[in-house]
């Protein structure tokens, strides 16, 4: 009976802990679903997302900005804005190889250039890697819009957006691939809930756990 209760036990473990991770991956580019300006719209600005789910149901996001030979783009990204709604925290966003910071972002500023309308968001001052950015958030995906920038190209602003920003964001589930020129950010609104199945299969291994500590009691 112990070693039926033992085996039991550990493949209920095993079960859960082999359940693969919630994963999306997508792209959106220049011209149709990114709006830029020269040289991001001339020589083909692409930016790529890959964001997956860890153990501790925490979430990573990866982004990464190439031209349409997929190389680094020749304009360096200074930083990029994710957009999120106030009930959002900067707490709720860590280890990025950027310096996070959350705020209101109005066109009127000026280190904000082109910007259709204000928004509230996530901003990361890319410092390590013009072409890449990463973090982690308690938050999952879901559809919105955000804004890119770096300096001055002869004399004139260096930025992008998504074509589709400011319009209604799409109530659809993550996943892979763009939806209305979109794309995935952080969860705005609550943060990440295990789905059924990985709590059914949390609460067999905890409630077998329990039954064999009685058993050797």
């Amino acid at each position: 009976m112990k070693k039926l209760l033992l085996t039991t036990l550990m493949l209920g473990l095993l079960v859960f802990a082999s359940q693969p991770a919630m994963a999306f991956m997508g792209s959106i580019s220049t011209p149709s679903g990114i709006i830029a300006t020269v040289p991001w719209s001339t020589e083909g600005l692409v930016l790529s997302w890959n964001i997956y789910q860890n153990v501790d149901l925490t979430w990573n996001y990866e982004y990464t900005f190439r031209n349409y030979a997929g190389a680094p783009p020749y304009k360096a990204i200074s930083h990029i804005v994710l957009a999120i709604s106030p009930n959002a925290y900067a707490e709720d966003f860590w280890g990025s190889n950027g310096n996070l910071s959350v705020n209101m972002y109005d066109p009127s500023d000026q280190s904000n250039p082109g910007l259709p309308s204000a928004f509230y968001g996530l901003k990361i001052d890319v410092t390590e890697s013009a072409d890449f950015f990463s973090f982690t958030s308690t938050r999952g995906p879901v559809w919105g819009d955000f804004y890119m920038k770096d300096g001055k190209y002869e004399q004139n602003d260096v930025y992008g957006y998504n074509a589709s920003f400011g319009t209604p964001d799409p109530l659809d589930p993550p996943s892979n691939g763009s939806i209305g020129n979109k794309i995935l950010r952080p969860d705005t609104y609550t943060n990440i809930i295990p789905e059924p199945s990985t709590l059914l299969l949390l609460g067999s291994a905890l409630a077998l756990a329990g039954g064999w500590r009685k058993f050797r009691r």
